[in-house]
């Protein structure tokens, strides 16, 4: 009896190991009474010392993900992963990638019914690659030097966004991709834009001296959707049908801690864009992360905030014709972990997200679940 005792106390010791999750330090109340979000870290080979990036992408309703990662002979490997439910952070699960040496990873996004990664190689040669048959969809020269190349896709259109050297700008040209791929007129945009698609036109949307613009890509006209009082401190937004949800931080939460959540909904017409409702809410006292909307029929916009060691996230659960329909404060995150998108579907009833903070010699990288 003793000895079956011991082991069963010895089990429980070896089990309260590995599922220990790390004390709260934070005295903050909100997030003092919040559950702790379980994470865990991003799998590597055993001849590997850290991931350095992972490029996230949703692909007809499935997350997909190439994680760069950097072996202990300073080579770089790539690997291919779907996010699904039999995913289970198991390095086995690993799909390896191959890339050229002379070719760097600049963003992932979905081309059409497929996952497209947009390659540098050189300082102006964008090269585009179907990620499930790693095989070579386009590849073209920019004139004169590029980086910081995007590519964004829906139903009307494919458009590439790149910077050139000494250049706050955004440059913004259309991807044709018949007989041979080719680039139309470029478009403009004062600060990083992110495109979408309203009814039968594109958009890019972006941000300046506290206005956010709309700017047609056809046109290249841009018109000021909204005016807040002080500066845009970060943003998101998604189109739900001919809805526009809007996401941002107005102030500045970092420094002096003084900042209000602004949420708004528009819908959009050929003639104009009317606003549906709006909501603002005080953040003062407290630094706040870039807020991120997670789609679907029923959009959530979810946000981290923290006054000290440990980051609260509130999801705000949204009606696009309504207005917020539930807030809930969803659990606790490390104050220095930021997420880095949501992984579609939802996996078993719970909510998976990516997310990236700074270890003590290189980043480190967790999917966390809700």
């Amino acid at each position: 009896m003793i000895r079956s005792t011991i082991k069963i106390f010895a089990l429980l010791s070896v089990m309260s190991c590995t599922h220990t999750e790390p004390a709260k330090t934070t005295e903050w109340a909100p997030a003092k009474n919040a559950p702790i979000i379980p994470c865990r870290d991003w799998p590597m080979q055993a001849n590997e010392l850290s991931v350095d990036n992972i490029y996230l992408s949703s692909i007809q309703d499935a997350s997909y993900a190439v994680s760069q990662h950097r072996t202990r002979k300073n080579l770089r490997n790539y690997y291919l992963v779907t996010l699904d439910s039999k995913f289970d952070l198991d390095k086995n699960q690993l799909k390896p990638f191959k890339l050229p040496e002379e070719e760097s990873i600049n963003s992932f996004a979905q081309l059409g019914r497929v996952g497209a990664l947009v390659t540098e190689k050189d300082s102006n040669e964008a090269v585009i690659r179907n990620v499930e048959k790693n095989a070579v969809i386009a590849q073209m020269k920019l004139p004169g030097e590029a980086y910081n190349m995007a590519l964004s896709g829906n139903k009307i259109g494919f458009w590439l966004q790149h910077q050139k050297p000494d250049d706050d700008h955004f440059f913004i040209q259309k991807l044709e991709l018949k007989k041979s791929p080719s680039l139309g007129s470029t478009i403009t945009a004062e600060s990083k834009p992110k495109v979408i698609e309203l009814g039968s036109a594109a958009f890019a949307v972006w941000s300046s001296k506290g206005k956010l613009f709309l700017q047609s890509l056809v046109s290249g006209k841009a018109i000021p959707i909204l005016n807040t009082s002080e500066n845009i401190e970060s943003w998101d937004l998604i189109n739900v049908g001919n809805t526009l949800l809007v996401a941002l931080v107005d102030g500045d939460s970092q420094v002096e801690g003084v900042s209000k959540l602004h949420i708004y909904s528009y819908s959009f017409s050929p003639k104009k864009v009317k606003q549906n409702w709006k909501k603002i809410i005080d953040m003062n006292d407290r630094h706040l992360a870039k807020p991120i909307w997670q789609g679907g029929k029923n959009p959530v916009l979810n946000i981290s905030h923290w006054i000290d060691g440990e980051a609260l996230l509130t999801r705000y659960f949204v009606d696009p014709s309504k207005g917020i329909s539930k807030t809930l404060d969803a659990g606790v995150l490390q104050s220095n972990q930021h997420i880095i998108g949501f992984v579609a579907p939802k996996t078993a009833g719970r909510t998976r997200f990516l997310t990236r903070s700074k270890g003590k010699n290189f980043w480190k990288f967790q999917v966390c679940e809700l």
